[in-house]
């Protein structure tokens, strides 16, 4: 089990990205209900032009939306 369904009990995949998936899931601890994108950070950075950096800054700008 990951971490995320750990935390989370994930339910139906929303949509899905060449690297990520945002699934609806429900808070184990809370019930509350939330969308969590799930990212394969190895595949991200591993394709050209693409990097940790900015997958870092893809991160910070959703933080600075509130979308975490």
């Amino acid at each position: 089990m990951s971490d995320v369904e750990y935390l989370f009990m994930c339910l139906l995949a929303i949509c899905m990205g060449p690297f990520s998936v945002v699934r609806r899931c429900i808070n184990r601890e809370t019930g509350q209900q939330f969308a969590v994108k799930i990212v394969d950070v190895a595949k991200f950075t591993s394709s050209p032009g693409l990097s940790t950096e900015g997958f870092i800054t893809t991160v910070c700008f959703l933080k600075l939306l509130n979308c975490t």
